[in-house]
């Protein structure tokens, strides 16, 4: 139900995993944009993945959870320079995934066509999402 208190972790623990391995890619995508400087759209992965935290009345606890597990599985598995970079790619992207989830749930209660202002990576200090 929608106001279940259990994290989406324990309550659906297969989709909660096929969210991980598709956060964890998106992970991947930005620390290699980042490294060498390619072109890539994580943006998009990031909307897809928050659409589905959406439908399924993921929390931002549950976005949080999602982003530390990932985090944590990974960082062993790596140098600390690469796990540091990780850590801070990471803030990066949970929060664009936050935000987007934020959009995805104000389109749903307003029934609006709201627009996603999630805060992409690539806008300066300076630019303001049109209102």
């Amino acid at each position: 139900t929608t106001l279940d208190p259990l994290p989406l972790r324990e309550r659906l623990p297969e989709t909660f995993d096929k969210l991980a391995q598709h956060y964890h890619q998106v992970l991947e995508l930005a620390l290699q944009q980042r490294s060498y400087k390619i072109e890539t759209n994580i943006s998009d992965e990031l909307r897809n993945i928050s659409e589905q935290l959406g439908l399924l009345y993921a929390r931002p606890r549950d976005v949080v959870d999602l982003h530390s597990i990932t985090l944590r599985n990974k960082i062993h598995q790596v140098t600390t320079t690469r796990a540091q970079a990780y850590l801070e790619e990471g803030r990066l992207t949970v929060l664009e995934l936050m935000g987007y989830l934020v959009s995805f749930y104000r389109r749903y209660y307003t029934g609006a066509e709201a627009q996603d202002d999630a805060g992409d990576p690539s806008r300066t200090n300076g630019e303001q999402p049109n209102a």
